[in-house]
């Protein structure tokens, strides 16, 4: 992928490596810069309406569903990385992922508010 003349690098992860990837953003982005995080489902790609019916009629003949993965991207910069995640991991990596954004998000800064006059009644 290329936004204007500059490349944009994209990799797909093993969940460890995601992992040790989004701390290493966090720290490049602890004094100025930003880390997006999203998550959504993943279904294996586009899916049609009539792909969607012959995946349902193929999951009630065989009596399976397939399982469910998340799909969870990581954006820093120009950097973009991304990693599967099972249903059956999905306790696992959300425990990892919550204790790596709480320790990496200390260098957050209070917003300044901006003095309140008192108004003076006549």
């Amino acid at each position: 992928q290329q936004r204007g003349s500059h490349p944009v690098a994209h990799m797909l992860l093993e969940q460890d490596s995601f992992l040790t990837q989004l701390t290493r953003a966090f720290d490049r982005t602890r004094d100025k810069g930003t880390v997006y995080i999203t998550m959504k489902r993943y279904t294996g790609g586009i899916l049609t309406r009539k792909s969607r019916a012959a995946m349902a009629k193929a999951e009630r003949e065989s009596g399976t569903t397939p399982e469910s993965k998340v799909l969870v991207r990581a954006v820093a910069g120009k950097a973009k990385f991304s990693t599967l995640v099972a249903a059956k991991d999905q306790v696992r990596f959300s425990t990892s992922l919550m204790n790596i954004t709480k320790v990496k998000m200390d260098g957050l800064k209070r917003r300044e508010k901006a003095p309140r006059s008192k108004s003076t009644k006549a």
